[in-house]
């Protein structure tokens, strides 16, 4: 696994696990050459023009976009979308890309808590169904998640969720990519 090229895309959960990460010792002992791109407020559509600031082909992308995308577009938009981001990925010569899960959030702008649980629910359910099978692409469901993984600001990741966020992306690239 020496020296293999990961880069983490997405919104805000990216750029405060950027931030995170500066201080964690995880990455320097699993050898990975991991790069971010996060952007708060960031919906998939924000990556599809730019050059994803990749001045690399990375091994594998981990995407970690969606919740902001379920108060602005349909559930059809959102699922196209990020098939066309993966396809994209895919031909730009990326080996890997895992998709993951939308998580949950206790505070929303626009809709109910319980509106967003059924919007995130239905879009995941979606992605793994259209993910199953497909190689050199994961839809991966996080196991363990827990309310005290949550900032209290209700949207994003604690430090402990960062930990433990950076802990299943880590597992998941050495499960998956030999």
């Amino acid at each position: 696994m020496e020296g293999l090229k990961v880069h983490i895309l997405g919104s805000s959960f990216v750029r405060r696990l950027m931030f995170f990460t500066g201080c964690s010792s995880l990455l320097r002992t699993e050898h990975m050459n991991v790069t971010f791109d996060g952007r708060s407020g960031a919906v998939i559509p924000d990556f599809f023009d730019s050059e994803l600031n990749i001045s690399y082909i990375p091994d594998v992308v981990f995407i970690k976009l969606g919740e902001n995308d379920i108060e602005r577009f349909s559930r059809t938009e959102i699922l196209a979308n990020i098939l066309r981001l993966v396809i994209t990925l895919k031909e730009k010569g990326v080996r890997h890309v895992f998709v993951c899960q939308l998580l949950p959030r206790k505070s929303t702008r626009t809709m109910t808590p319980k509106q967003f649980y059924y919007g995130k629910r239905f879009i995941n359910r979606r992605l793994s169904r259209l993910f199953h099978g497909q190689k050199g692409v994961t839809f991966q469901k996080i196991r363990k998640f827990r309310n005290i993984y949550m900032h209290r600001n209700g949207v994003h990741l604690s430090n402990l969720g960062n930990r433990w966020l950076l802990k299943n992306i880590i597992s998941l690239v050495k499960r998956h990519i030999q």
